[in-house]
This record gives structure tokens, C-alpha cells and sequence, in this order.
């Protein structure tokens, strides 16, 4: 064996590292929309949240008022 296949594996290996560098430094737009529906889901989670945990609050007022 030559010189020449094992020179092949060596710049496959290189620009294998160098595709990954790229995919993970240098996102696509179909990352980005996946980055953008995780935010909104999460803010909408949190809007959700914040809705509940005022009917509750509310609810309780309106009991301890009731009470007195």
C-alpha cells in the first residue's frame, strides 16, 4: 500500500471535522425556525403560567373575602 489511501482517509477525516464546525457554529435558517417555535412555545407556556396563577389568586381572594 501506498502513500495515496491513507493521505484520502486523512483529508476525508478533515473535512468531515470541518462540516461539523459548520453545522455547529454556523446555524441554517431550518435551525433558527426550530429555535424561534421552541421560544414561542416556551413564552406561550409562560403567558399560561402567569394566566392560571392569577385565576387562582383571584379565587382565593374571593373566598377569604366570602368568609368574612
Amino acid at each position: 500500500m501506498g502513500k495515496r489511501p491513507f493521505m484520502i482517509i486523512i483529508v476525508l477525516v478533515f473535512i468531515s471535522i470541518a462540516a461539523w464546525v459548520v453545522w455547529h457554529f454556523y446555524p441554517t435558517d431550518i435551525q433558527h425556525s426550530f429555535q424561534l417555535a421552541i421560544d414561542q412555545t416556551e413564552s406561550i407556556q409562560f403567558v399560561k403560567e402567569r394566566a392560571a396563577e392569577t385565576v387562582v389568586n383571584d379565587t382565593i381572594e374571593r373566598q377569604v373575602k366570602n368568609q368574612l
